[in-house]
Order: structure tokens, then C-alpha cells, then sequence
């Protein structure tokens, strides 16, 4: 019988645990799919990530036939109904994951997991795609980490495990198709009138491959990251989250190259590596506080007085604010799937301090939006903003848009690429338009006044201060 792999985020060959001591263990490997939407993410899956998804599977598919001559199954259902099903059948003796810590996929994992082996069925679950486990690191009280820096210096200290070499094509067998197989199509994870791959293909090329191709592109940048990484009119990023957020990049392969081209920087002072710690944080975070993913880490701000207004929402999605940088940052999210990590932190605080919406509308739209959509991450760091969550920006933290933009878009090119209507605006106007007799008449003014907004925010935060 085969030693079945199930596959969830983590479609690559390089440090891939599951299938790499599956494909050790001599017996025939069966690697599935399954599209589980009972048990996906917080949220359905989104426009640009559902197709990025789809869009990588089908690379994969090709990819791990070519190299290892392995034909990848699709199924789409209850993941625990399908994999009793193949073990009905007479197909599986042998069962290998990586672990996954959204809240679903925890008790769902576990509960299968020990059913299979009530049934005899031999399970191998390994270490997901992050530097450390959730749950294999600890404060000193023996508790849960709540704050970032203590956390990314434990971690820092650590001896991050060696990525695992591709496996061998030569112990390949063929295996039997099950009846229960769909084609990828059948999955329908895409709206084909959305034209998702149409406008975001040219942004985000498939596979390991392409992921260690940018890789290598970014090295001779990331010498100068802790400088540049702010600059989001110089291509000084690497681009890689999308890659990381699908698993087709592995972080523990990331961190080594990393660190191995910067030998020079102590790993506690490497910005770049302390961005994938974050990454691990918020994973960390999730796993011991699962309600952040819909809730309020901080039960106070239940109480806090969001406001809510249908037309000003939909003008920070379509990029209509009239604050240029936010506006830039809004529309490079649509036409991209990405913003830039500073324009992020910029729209978001835009978004729940000047115009007072609840992070959630954010997080929901950004959500939908981003080729790297992450449950860990995006809810994270939106509290992180909101000040709702673990070690959250300090609540008077209100950024400017305006010296936000002149300080990280001196000379407005970022602005000028993806608002294009302020092409001839004057640079010393470029991040505040309304000053300018070349603002064009379609460019709205100013969705709300800085000063005032700053001085409601302040307001409505200190109604929850001491709670």
C-alpha cells in the first residue's frame, strides 16, 4: 500500500518534511490535495490568494511529475471523510502531514490523528513551515510570549533547523489513482470573471523556482535593507510573502541563505530576519490566542466606538481619500496583490484612527486582496495597528499621511505610479494636493482633516484607556 501525503500549505520539494521522509521510507508515495472550504482559514478563501492558489497547484502538479515522477491527486470535501475513504479503499497504510496552527485545522488534525491510529494506521506529523513552533517556545514563567522583542530574541538565539534536500526521483513508485480524484477545474477555487490571473500573472511568477530566483535577486539588496526597507518608490523588498504564505518557499531555507549572505550581522539585528521572526510571532500568537482572528485580543476594545460609513470604506478600498500615499498604497494592493509593508502599516492606521473603522473591515479587505493573505499575519498586524492587540502600537501612534509620504515618497514616484492623475502635481505638493493649482479636478480633497481626525481618534481612544 502507499505512504499518503497530504499536502496543504507547503507546495514545494526543497524542506519539505512530510514528503521528503515519505519518499524515505521505500513504499509508494500518494500525494493529495484536498480543498476542505468546512475547515479553510477564518475566512473563505480570497479573490487574489484563491488564485494564486489555484494558480501554484496546477505548477506543482507538472513540477513534482517532472522531477519526481509523482502524480498529484485533487479531492475536494471533508479532509477527514476523504481520508478514510482512501483507507476504505485499500490504498493507504501510511500517512504524512505538516502541521498547520490556524485554530480549525488544530482540533480537526487532532481529532483525525487519533482516529487513524485506532484504525492502525501509522501517522507522521512534522513541523510546519516556520522557524519554530508555536508551542516549542516559551517565556520564562513557562507561558505564551505577548510581546515581539523578548519573543525575536529568544528566537534570534536559536539554532534554526537546516532546510532538507529535495527528495530522490530514483525511490519513486507508481501509484493507483482513486476513484474519489477530481481534476483541479473541479475544484473551482476561482471566479474566472474576476480576471484575477489576467491582472496579477505579471506580478507573481509560479513555483520554487521563481521563489529562489527572486531570492537570489533580492541578496545584493538586503545588505542595504535595514535602510531601504521604508522606501516603497525603490524596489528594495523582496517580494517573497507570497511565496512563504503557500509554503512554496520554505522560512527555515529563507533564514539560512539569509544569514549565510550576511554572516557579518548578528541574526538579533538582521532586520530581514527579524521580519520572518515576526511572521513566526504572529503564528505563535494564534496558536495560544485563537479568538484574535476574529476578536479582539484586547477584550476592552469590544467597548471601543468605531464608527461605520459604507461610502468612506469603500473610499479607502478604491484609493478615493485624497491623501496621496494611502491612496497609492489602496490601488497598488488591487492592480498587485501586495503593498508595500510601510504603506500597510500607513493605510491601516489611516483606516482605523483618522477615519475610526474597526480593523476587521481591513483586515476583510485585505484579505480578499492580497496574494499573501495569512491568518496570522494579516490579523496580527492589523491589531497591531488598531492597538487591540499583543504588543500593539501605543494607541496615540496616529501616522501622518502627509510626513509619511514625504518622509518614505520624497519625491512622489511611488505616488505618481499608481495615481497617475497627479503625474504633473508639483513635487513639494505631490503628498498634499490640495495645495497645488495642478490638481486635477478627479482627485478627490481630503476624505477627512488630518488635525481633526488625529484629535477624534485621541478622543475616542482615551474612552477605553484604563480598561
Amino acid at each position: 500500500m502507499n505512504h499518503l501525503v497530504w499536502l496543504r500549505n507547503d507546495l514545494r520539494l526543497h524542506d519539505n518534511p512530510a514528503l521528503y521522509y515519505a519518499c524515505q521510507s521505500g513504499a509508494p508515495v500518494m500525494v493529495i490535495y484536498i480543498f476542505d472550504e468546512k475547515h479553510e482559514a477564518h475566512a473563505k478563501l480570497g479573490g487574489a490568494r484563491a488564485w494564486w492558489l489555484e494558480s501554484n497547484l496546477k505548477f506543482f502538479q507538472a513540477f513534482l511529475y517532472d522531477k519526481l515522477g509523482i502524480t498529484m491527486q485533487f479531492y475536494q470535501g471533508d479532509s477527514s471523510e476523504i481520508i478514510h475513504a482512501l483507507i476504505a479503499e485499500g490504498l493507504v497504510s501510511d500517512i504524512s502531514w505538516n502541521r498547520s496552527y490556524e485554530p480549525k485545522h488544530i482540533s480537526r488534525d487532532q481529532e483525525l490523528k487519533s482516529q487513524l491510529l485506532a484504525a492502525g494506521v501509522s501517522v507522521h506529523s512534522y513541523p510546519g513551515n516556520v522557524l519554530i513552533e508555536p508551542f516549542a517556545i516559551t517565556t520564562g514563567s513557562g507561558g505564551p510570549y505577548r510581546v515581539f522583542t523578548p519573543f525575536w530574541k529568544n528566537i534570534s538565539q536559536l539554532n534554526i533547523e537546516k532546510p532538507l534536500a529535495v527528495p530522490s526521483k530514483t525511490s519513486m513508485k507508481p501509484v493507483k489513482m482513486s476513484q474519489l480524484a477530481e481534476s483541479i477545474d473541479c475544484l473551482k477555487l476561482t471566479n474566472s470573471a474576476q480576471n484575477w490571473m489576467q491582472k496579477l500573472e505579471p506580478f507573481w511568477p509560479f513555483g520554487e523556482e521563481e521563489a529562489f530566483s527572486r531570492l537570489n535577486d533580492f541578496l545584493p539588496k538586503a545588505r542595504n535593507y535595514n535602510d531601504s526597507r521604508n522606501r516603497p518608490d525603490w524596489d528594495m523588498t523582496s517580494r517573497l510573502s507570497g511565496y512563504l504564505t503557500l509554503g512554496i518557499l520554505s522560512v527555515r531555507a529563507l533564514w539560512w541563505t539569509i544569514n549565510a549572505h550576511q554572516q557579518e550581522i548578528p541574526a538579533q539585528e538582521n532586520i530581514y530576519l527579524s521580519e520572518l521572526g515576526w511572521r513566526d510571532f504572529a503564528q505563535h500568537l494564534m496558536f495560544h490566542f485563537p479568538h484574535m482572528t476574529t476578536e479582539n485580543y484586547k477584550p476592552s476594545f469590544e467597548q471601543f466606538p468605531w464608527q461605520f460609513d459604507q461610502e468612506v470604506l469603500k473610499r479607502w478600498k478604491n484609493g478615493q481619500t485624497g491623501y496621496p500615499i494611502v491612496d497609492a498604497g489602496m490601488r497598488e494592493l488591487y492592480q498587485t496583490g501586495f503593498m508595500h509593508n510601510r504603506v500597510r502599516m500607513i493605510t491601516a492606521s489611516f483606516l482605523t484612527k483618522h477615519l475610526q473603522h474597526d480593523w476587521r473591515h481591513g483586515e476583510q479587505w485585505f484579505w480578499n486582496c492580497l496574494v499573501d493573505a495569512d491568518t496570522a499575519s494579516n490579523t496580527a498586524s492589523w491589531q497591531w495597528v488598531a492597538g487591540s492587540g499583543a504588543d500593539a502600537a501605543p494607541y496615540f501612534r496616529i501616522f501622518n499621511p502627509i510626513t509619511q509620504g514625504e518622509k518614505f515618497d520624497p519625491d512622489g514616484t511611488y505616488v505618481r505610479k499608481f495615481v497617475p492623475e497627479l503625474k504633473h502635481v508639483e513635487t513639494k505638493y505631490i503628498h498634499k494636493p490640495w495645495l497645488s493649482s495642478r490638481k486635477p479636478a478627479s482627485y478627490p480633497s481630503p476624505i477627512v482633516d488630518h488635525k481633526q481626525a488625529r484629535l477624534d481618534a485621541l478622543k475616542s481612544y482615551e474612552t477605553i484607556k484604563n480598561k
